[in-house]
């Protein structure tokens, strides 16, 4: 399908069948921020697009999100502003499974994840995804995901090799993220407890999300 007149969407690449894991260990300990080592991990992965999804608060991806990922802005901005959060098919299985999944697993039940999986297509996200839950032993829940435009034949061999040490990957990057969100919050809850008592400050979503947030304020 081509994409829609006016999206740029990336080329597919050649998936990395060599997978080396020192390189990509070494790009989440040393990249500045995890919107860089995404990229990075995109790059090194070969895929066409990666995104990291999880919780400040480690449940429900719709409580206090945490988002970093390599999706084009014209789809962030739509995928906000038309609620897919709510309907996404990826984020219903990937948050209740344990194991990896093929996007070509899921079952799509109403018109809406149809609309949503064509529209997704046509801003050149897919058409092959594939999703990898994380969970930490504190239970701290994320999902991995990698999307390419490429032949399915490559994307179903490079799996078949390369999932176990993909699955490594995303667990380094989680325990990361982890890592930054608990300093995150021993710095921020205890100034958050003396404003919120003066009742004189509004935590919105751009406190919770700002990358998304910054998203939608230049869609404006």
């Amino acid at each position: 399908m081509t994409p829609i007149e006016g999206v740029l969407t990336r080329a597919a690449l050649p998936l990395n069948k060599e997978l080396n894991l020192s390189e990509a260990f070494s790009a989440i300990d040393a990249s500045p921020d995890i919107e860089a080592t995404v990229v990075q991990l995109r790059n090194l992965i070969g895929v066409t697009h990666l995104v990291y999804h999880s919780s400040k608060l480690g449940v429900s991806p719709s409580v206090d999100p945490y988002i970093r990922l390599t999706y084009p802005s014209a789809w962030i901005k739509r995928y906000l502003l038309r609620g897919y959060v709510h309907i996404d098919p990826v984020l219903r299985e990937g948050f209740q499974r344990s194991l990896p999944f093929d996007w070509s697993e899921l079952k799509i039940t109403t018109p809406e994840e149809f609309e949503l999986l064509k529209d997704a297509l046509d801003h050149g996200i897919g058409p092959h995804g594939l999703s990898i839950p994380l969970r930490s032993k504190q239970g701290h829940r994320a999902l991995f995901s990698m999307t390419s435009s490429g032949p399915r034949e490559e994307w179903d061999a490079f799996w078949l090799v390369n999932l176990q040490d993909v699955r490594e990957i995303g667990y380094r990057l989680h325990r990361r993220v982890i890592s930054e969100l608990r300093l995150q919050n021993q710095l921020v809850v205890p100034l958050g407890k003396i404003l919120c008592a003066s009742r004189k400050l509004f935590f919105g979503h751009a406190a919770v999300c700002p990358f998304l947030s910054e998203a939608i304020t230049q869609a404006k």
